[in-house]
Formats: C-alpha cells, sequence, structure tokens
C-alpha cells in the first residue's frame, strides 16, 4: 500500500516539474486516472498507477513536435498496413501536415479503452473537453475503427477526420516504420501475454481483495474497459477476469474456459436500470452458464463487491455529475 501511494506521488512530482501546475492538482488527477475520485479517495484505497497508453502516446506525439494522433484500425485498412495505421498530424504555418506510421497490437490492445474512459456516458463516442498530459484534448472513438487524440491547439484533429485515408496516402505517400521505432508483437503473441491482460484489470483485484471497497470502480464487462479491436483480445481480457473469480482448484481451467465464454455472450447485452440502460455483468452470467460448480460459485456473487462493482453504480454517479456540471454551466438568472 505504502508503495503504491509513494509511486504516486514520484508521478505527481515528475508531472508538476515537466508541465508546471500544483501538487495537488496532479495528484487528484493521477487519482482519477486509477479510477479514484480524488487524491483523498486514493490514499483510502490505493492502487498501482501504471503506464496510461493514452497519456504515452500523447506524450510522445508531443515531444515529436505533432498535435495528436488519429488511428485507424480494422479490416478496411490495406493488408501491408494492419492492424492499425496512425494519422500524426500537426498544424505548420497554417497548414495541416500529416504522417503516416504504422501501429502494433501492443499500442492497440488497451488504447481504445484508455480513450473510451474518459467518455461521460457509455453510449458517447466523443469528448472534446477532456484532458490529457494536463491539458484540454479532443478524444473521439469511431465503432472502434478511428481512434483520435488532439492535444493541440489549433483544432487539428478535425481537419484530420474528414480526410480518407487514401486521400491521406497521395499526399503522403510514405508510410514510416513503427511509432517511435518500436518493434510491434504479433497478435499471437499478445494474446498470449497474460502479464498484460492481468494489469488491465487490476482494479478488479484489489475490488475482489477487499470487500469493503467502494463499488463502480471497475466493470470488466464495460465496453469502456474491453479491447474491441479483435474479438481474441477481447477474449484474453474475459480469461484475465476468470483467472480472477474462478478459485484454483482440480476443475478451475475447465471453470474458466466457460467463464470466459459465457463472458462473450454477456458482454454486449444491455440491462435496464432505473437511470437508463448499462452492460450485462456477473448478476446476468448465470442465465448462460450451464448447471454446476461454476454457475453455483457465480451465484454466490450477486450481492458480493464484484457485483457491486458491475452493477452500473458508478456509470450512475458520472452521468448525475455531468448533469450537474452542465446544469451550473446554464445561464444564471
Amino acid at each position: 500500500m505504502d508503495r503504491m501511494i509513494t509511486a504516486a506521488k514520484r508521478e505527481a512530482r515528475r508531472r508538476t516539474r515537466a508541465r508546471g501546475g500544483s501538487l495537488q492538482g496532479h495528484l487528484d488527477a493521477i487519482a482519477i486516472e486509477a479510477g479514484r475520485r480524488h487524491w483523498a479517495d486514493f490514499l483510502r484505497s490505493p492502487v498501482d498507477v501504471g503506464d496510461n497508453p493514452l497519456e504515452r502516446l500523447a506524450r510522445e506525439a508531443s515531444e515529436d513536435g505533432y498535435d495528436g494522433l488519429e488511428i485507424e484500425i480494422g479490416e478496411h485498412l490495406p493488408r501491408d498496413m494492419r492492424p492499425a495505421v496512425a494519422r500524426a498530424f500537426r498544424i505548420e504555418d497554417g497548414e495541416l501536415r500529416i504522417d503516416l506510421f504504422r501501429m502494433g497490437w501492443d499500442d492497440l490492445v488497451h488504447l481504445g479503452p484508455a480513450i473510451r474512459r474518459r467518455f461521460e456516458g457509455p453510449g458517447h463516442n466523443a469528448n472534446p473537453k477532456a484532458t490529457c498530459l494536463g491539458q484540454p484534448a479532443a478524444l473521439y472513438n469511431h465503432m472502434d475503427a478511428i481512434l483520435a487524440f488532439d492535444v493541440g491547439k489549433g483544432g487539428a484533429w478535425w481537419a484530420t477526420h474528414m480526410i480518407e485515408l487514401g486521400d491521406t496516402l497521395q499526399t503522403a505517400p510514405e508510410v514510416l516504420p513503427w511509432w517511435r521505432g518500436r518493434v510491434s508483437r504479433t497478435l499471437d503473441d499478445v494474446v498470449d501475454d497474460r502479464a498484460l491482460h492481468a494489469r488491465h484489470v487490476r482494479k478488479l483485484a484489489v475490488i475482489l481483495e477487499h470487500p469493503d471497497h467502494p463499488p463502480g470502480r471497475h466493470d470488466p464487462y464495460s465496453l469502456r474497459e474491453m479491447p474491441s479491436c479483435h474479438p481474441r483480445l477481447t477474449l484474453a481480457h474475459f480469461q484475465a477476469v476468470a483467472d480472477l473469480v474462478i478459485p484454483g482448484g482440480p476443475d478451475a481451467a475447465t471453470a474458466r474456459a466457460r467463464f470466459a465464454e459465457a463472458s462473450m455472450e454477456v458482454k454486449d447485452r444491455r440491462v435496464s436500470c432505473f437511470w437508463g440502460e448499462r452492460n450485462g455483468g456477473l448478476n446476468e452470467m448465470t442465465d448462460h452458464m450451464p448447471e454446476g460448480d461454476v454457475r453455483n460459485r457465480l451465484l454466490h456473487h450477486p450481492d458480493g463487491a464484484l457485483a457491486r462493482a458491475v452493477d452500473g453504480e458508478g456509470e450512475r454517479f458520472r452521468m448525475l455529475k455531468a448533469r450537474l456540471d452542465r446544469d451550473d454551466e446554464g445561464p444564471r438568472l
């Protein structure tokens, strides 16, 4: 616990030196990035402060003189560019300049969730008022086919988004090697990296280990959390969840496989709540599980810490906060 707090303080001091601003402001920002409401909340229940892929890519783009990146993913890309191509852009002398880079699975696996997590609601695909690296940033996610962030001041991303990739290839025909020279691993390598996926669900591990942990900190079924740029990556995510939820034992491997399979069935299910809708969670898992020990284990969870973690309470809190913030910004009478 002390190690986690020390690491967070060290990162806050680094940001203060690099970006200015108050130390307390950076401590609160780090707490929010870690799934806490503020620094005091973080002190009550600290977690490891990992390397956020969005923050890292934004920092790298800024260091290289770019205003941001727009990353195109999917089958519509030319085969020799897959899995993704990044359009690094900047405004120079009033003109939009774009460079193309290949990107690999290592960056993509958690970049989508890192962007989606900054949206106010589960159905939103853009947030022009987010912050990244301590400054305003426009974020966009279009059906997980285009991920974008803009940390510049010229609104370059909006212009970039209106340009088809084919048009970009005519003006910037050279597709440069991997972004920042990183060697990208294959999809198989990233899928098999269990430690990578375990880091992504580390907040869920905290909830399970501390039953009194405040709810709504991590929803492994939420679209905000799932890497959805490839179904095998989504499955690897749920396998990491299964490792936490299903205890070890003679039948653990079979139980976890069934759990992951049922998770893939539940992940897109919408459940009505009094405040709207949420993603399906453990309470819905039992409808998709066969009779037996695994289903019986899951039936013990509806009132437990994990069930509270996926019941949408955190989403309701964010929606209410967004509504109050909007009302506060309204006209004064």
